[in-house]
């Protein structure tokens, strides 16, 4: 975590009692009018420099074999765009040899896994659901870099950080994803903007899943995209059967009665039709049966699933050492895991890194304070005997750590 990266905006509001909300922007509204339905452009939602990233700072998490990152490139060939696409990790020399060309993009997957405090402009967006964060993805763009006309399968706002990009979208969404042939990237073949906006620092666009849209960087840019996602029906119908199909006991294919088979390599058409009845039956058989709390369990561990999700070994820190320490410095929460929990009768789960914790109902206030937020102070309340112990627990288990 590097130290001696400045941020501002987010960072300063967070630290405070409230945490930062967008400028004229009414949540309400917003997730009834436009959440999943259609586009909106937000000017000035954001501090002008609202998280103080810079080029040199992507350039250097880029060239870490453990960060995803990619630079993409195009040229003017015959009066078509032509892309190139390389994955990381990059050497300081394949930027200084591309310093004063243009058309081109360096894109960094899930930077506030790797720099903590950018994990913190979350909170701008706290008024949806923890589930559905994704990650943080940061581009770096010269004048005419863009990763061309795309659409995307989950909702996203796209933050200008720095410098201007003209975005053209779709008011829209596309029903068909036709692509073009031979390119590294994908590109529609056939797309119409009906708006088009320019973003400048603290500008946000939001889009909607399968909404087609193209941005392109008018001058040196850093494009922050928040990204929420959402689940995908394969996943989901995966985990289903696993959980489910032991409920469903030992069922053997019978065939009592069937006739001699004269050809004894040939699959014949009646045992194949017999086989598909007998799956179909099963399928019916699943479907009306009732799901049971192991597969509530398993959907919510694999929600709070991600990449990068990590639970390290137990701190050779004494509770009297970490509280010691937490009386002088803030407590952050791991960025790496997601965070929610599931309120039970007579107990709270929480849900991280893939895994399930329950724990005793007199706890659940405390596990809402972590779900919620993100920096942790030493407060009277967070004081009492019971929240030190759940805090340092948090702490073995690397869902908290202090904060740079």
């Amino acid at each position: 975590m590097p130290a001696n990266i400045q941020f501002t905006g987010v960072i300063e509001n967070t630290l405070s009692a409230t945490k930062p909300k967008l400028k004229n922007f009414e949540p309400a509204r917003f997730m009834r009018d436009y959440w999943q339905r259609r586009p909106l452009f937000m000017p000035e939602a954001l501090p002008v420099d609202f998280v103080g990233l810079r080029p040199a700072d992507l350039f250097k998490l880029a060239a870490k074999q453990e960060v995803e990152s990619r630079l993409i490139s195009r040229r003017l060939s015959h009066g078509h765009w032509r892309y190139k696409a390389a994955d990381g990790p990059f050497t300081g020399e394949d930027f200084t040899r591309r310093r004063g060309q243009t058309n081109w993009t360096l894109l960094v997957q899930r930077v506030n896994e790797w720099l903590p405090r950018v994990d913190l402009l979350f909170d701008y967006f706290d008024f949806i659901a923890n589930w559905r964060l994704d990650d943080i993805m940061v581009s770096y763009a010269t004048p005419g870099g863009t990763v061309g006309p795309h659409l995307d399968n989950y909702d996203v706002f796209l933050c200008q950080l720095r410098g201007e990009r003209t975005w053209q979208f779709s008011r829209r969404p596309s029903r068909s994803e036709n692509l073009e042939a031979d390119q590294p990237v994908r590109l529609l073949t056939e797309f119409t903007a009906d708006k088009t906006v320019v973003c400048r620092p603290g500008d946000i666009l939001y889009l909607p899943p399968r909404f087609g849209h193209y941005g392109v960087a008018d001058s040196e840019c850093i494009t922050v995209s928040i990204g929420f996602r959402a689940p995908q029906l394969e996943r989901l119908m995966g985990l289903y059967f696993n959980e489910m199909v032991g409920a469903m006991g030992d069922t053997f294919y019978g065939d009592a009665g069937t006739r001699v088979q004269k050809q004894s390599g040939q699959f014949s058409e009646s045992a194949l039709k017999a086989l598909t009845r007998m799956a179909q039956t099963g399928l019916k058989k699943l479907g009306a049966t009732k799901p049971a709390e192991p597969l509530h369990d398993a959907l919510l561990r694999e929600l709070s699933n991600s990449p990068n999700a990590a639970i390290p070994s137990q701190t050779l820190m004494t509770q009297t050492a970490f509280l010691k320490r937490w009386r002088g410095q803030v407590l952050q929460r791991n960025p790496r895991n997601r965070y929610f929990y599931r309120v039970h009768a007579s107990s709270v789960t929480l849900y991280a890194a893939g895994e399930s914790f329950a724990l005793p109902a007199n706890q659940q206030h405390l596990i809402a304070d972590l779900c919620n937020h993100r920096l942790f102070s030493c407060t009277a309340k967070r004081l009492k005997p019971l929240a030190v112990e759940f805090w340092y627990e948090m702490f073995k288990l690397g869902f908290v750590f202090f904060a740079k």
